[in-house]
């Protein structure tokens, strides 16, 4: 899709990686979707960002973090819920979530080669979010 006013601004809200990639892609975004993927489908799609970016491409994740863990709990316990009753689903299948601290994602993320800055909003709400934001190198 493409947003009028902004002409060379195109929106994917699927899994699909346009046809021109490798390195096409100015940014990407990730949000709350990591922890429906299993270690290795996490893997492969964070791999797939890495080669869709330019360099100097933006990774942006937003994920839940595990800390502070009374956040992390009630988060759990509502995708664990949400999960169950069919609010959402897993690429797979399964029932099963994958959540992992931030620090977890930072580190995959420089393991893949993007410098990588993480950033946990301070907010009165029971989540605990966290902001992962790599730059390929």
């Amino acid at each position: 899709r493409h947003l009028p006013a902004l002409s060379n601004l195109r929106f994917h809200d699927d899994a699909v990686f346009p046809a021109d990639a490798p390195s096409s892609l100015s940014a990407i975004t990730v949000i709350d979707v990591l922890a429906y993927l299993s270690p290795s489908e996490k893997e492969t799609l964070l791999r797939r960002c890495r080669e869709s970016l330019i360099v100097g491409g933006i990774l942006l994740i937003k994920e839940i973090d595990t800390r502070p863990l009374w956040k992390y709990a009630w988060t759990r316990f509502q995708e664990f819920w949400a999960l169950r009753w069919g609010l959402t689903a897993t690429p797979s299948g399964s029932r099963v979530l994958h959540f992992e601290a931030a620090d977890r994602h930072r580190d995959r993320l420089v393991s893949l080669g993007f410098e990588v800055r993480v950033f946990r909003p301070k907010t009165r709400l029971p989540y605990p979010h966290a902001v992962i934001a790599g730059t390929k190198v």
